[in-house]
């Protein structure tokens, strides 16, 4: 890989690194939060693990992909197929992950069921 395709890359990992930060801000609060509510923790954790696993693959397929390319001489027709296949897989892992996100926030609170727990047993009436 020569200089160029070294810079792309630092480039393009600079200018996603404040989204970067943010997902993983919120990685660690969701983990820290997940005895809350585990369900509705875990869905958000997923999800934005998803989204910066996404983040980070993109930035380096965007910048190593060309790079190839040029090396290995692909015909435009293949370079084609292989950035749309990118594409339509990149587009339904996201979808993805704003489904868990939002499923993990509209989520209704579970009630919770009587159980040994949260019962108060009866006393008997005549004291004994």
């Amino acid at each position: 890989m020569d200089s160029a395709s070294w810079l792309g890359l630092l480039l393009q990992l600079a200018v996603a690194s404040p989204v970067w930060i943010v997902l993983v801000v919120g990685i660690v609060l969701a983990a820290g939060r997940r005895r809350e509510a585990p369900a509705r923790y875990g869905l958000m954790l997923a999800a934005l693990v998803l989204f910066l696993v996404l983040g980070v693959g993109s930035a380096l397929v965007g910048a190593l992909l060309p790079w190839t390319v040029v090396r290995q001489a692909l015909p435009a027709a293949q370079v084609g197929a292989i950035y749309a296949v990118i594409g339509v897989v990149n587009t339904l892992l996201h979808a993805v992950a704003w489904v868990l996100l939002l499923v993990a926030v509209f989520r209704r609170p579970t009630v919770q069921r009587p159980g040994q727990g949260n019962v108060v047993s009866p006393q008997p009436r005549d004291g004994g």
